[in-house]
């Protein structure tokens, strides 16, 4: 485990999800880095300061609505001029970000059943 994933807050998830962040990007937008407390996309608006996003997805067909989330960073990808990798951390509470983790879980086990 290398310094950067130790100091992860939760555990990293390869799995896609389909995003709707309309103050960065005016289509969904798929992450396949996923954890419990955030997304790591790329979109085409860097966010401003630390201002509330407001963020809806769907996990295993439950349906997370209007949460909100802040830029814990961004830089601009350097092979695609105006596209912005985006760190995104969710304000959940803890009984949503609960629910969000036994989602992510249960995708983890099927994908590893089905190799």
């Amino acid at each position: 485990m290398n310094a950067r994933t130790a100091s992860r807050r939760d555990p990293r998830y390869e799995i896609p999800i389909e995003l709707e962040i309309p103050a960065l990007s005016d289509t969904p937008v798929v992450t396949e880095n996923v954890s419990a407390s955030g997304f790591h996309v790329i979109v085409p608006n860097d966010p401003q300061g630390n201002s509330e996003i407001d963020i809806s997805f769907k996990v295993s067909g439950l349906s997370f609505e209007k949460l909100k989330a802040l830029k814990a960073w961004s830089r601009e990808v350097k092979e695609r001029p105006g596209m912005y990798h985006v760190g995104l951390l969710m304000l959940m509470d803890e009984t949503e970000q609960k629910k969000l983790f036994e989602e992510l879980e249960k995708l983890v086990a099927k994908k590893i059943s089905r190799a």
